[in-house]
This record gives structure tokens, C-alpha cells and sequence, in this order.
């Protein structure tokens, strides 16, 4: 079970493809390091979060998270190929988003510069994890 936890950073979401079903979540290079953090959803199929989150937690939703959700929709993620995660934030209030696969990535792209619409991997950055 991969999971990512980065409560020190603050992330936001900075692009979104409809026609690609894509997100990309980024926190922005800062005087401690000097390339952005991206989190790269393929395959987005639902999402009931916040647009900033103050530190981050992603990991696969459990069935008593799911059945907890506090957007009142039946989200199906028994689709081939998709799974929810749990997003939460560093004071502990959660959200969810059901996906194909995300990962992370570190790069040095212009500070608005997007990568959703390129499918060349190597163009994403150094690629830390990815769950698929």
C-alpha cells in the first residue's frame, strides 16, 4: 500500500483537465529546496476536496471512509482500474479522490508552468512514487 505524507508543505491545486480527466496538485519551491513538489491524479473520476491543503496525507480510502463521506454522493470505485484515496490535511480534516493512478514528482518548471498535457514522463521531473 503506497502512501504519501508531507505535513510540513502547503499544496494546492494549480491545474485540472477535464478532456484528460487529470489533476495536478503543486507545492511551490521555497527557500528550502529549489524545485516544486508535484502530485500528478490520472484518470480522475470524482473528487470532494479543498483547493489548498496545509500539509498532506494521500492513501487508499478504507470502506468505513468511504461509507463516511461527507459529500453525500455514492462514489463507485469498484470501476476497473480506479481506487479512492483519503486525503488529509495536517489539522486532520479529510477528502477524497478516486483515480487510475498519481504519483509524485519533483521538477523545476516555471513557477505556473503545467504538466498535464504532456505525455513525455522524463518532462515531469524526477519521479519519487507512483501508485497505479
Amino acid at each position: 500500500m503506497n502512501s504519501f505524507n508531507d505535513l510540513e508543505n502547503v499544496y494546492q491545486v494549480l491545474d485540472f483537465s477535464i478532456s484528460h480527466n487529470r489533476m495536478l496538485m503543486r507545492s511551490m519551491k521555497n527557500q528550502f529546496r529549489e524545485y516544486h513538489i508535484d502530485l500528478f491524479f490520472k484518470g480522475v473520476s470524482f473528487i470532494c476536496m479543498t483547493m489548498r491543503f496545509d500539509g498532506i496525507k494521500i492513501s487508499p480510502s478504507t470502506p468505513t471512509e468511504m461509507t463516511n463521506l461527507r459529500c453525500n454522493v455514492k462514489v463507485d470505485s469498484d470501476e476497473v482500474g480506479y481506487s479512492s484515496f483519503t486525503l488529509t490535511d495536517k489539522i486532520g480534516d479529510f477528502y477524497y479522490i478516486t483515480a487510475s493512478a498519481w504519483g509524485v514528482f519533483h521538477n523545476r518548471l516555471d513557477l505556473l508552468e503545467t504538466s498535464l498535457t504532456n505525455d513525455n514522463w522524463e518532462d515531469l521531473g524526477e519521479l519519487v512514487l507512483w501508485y497505479q
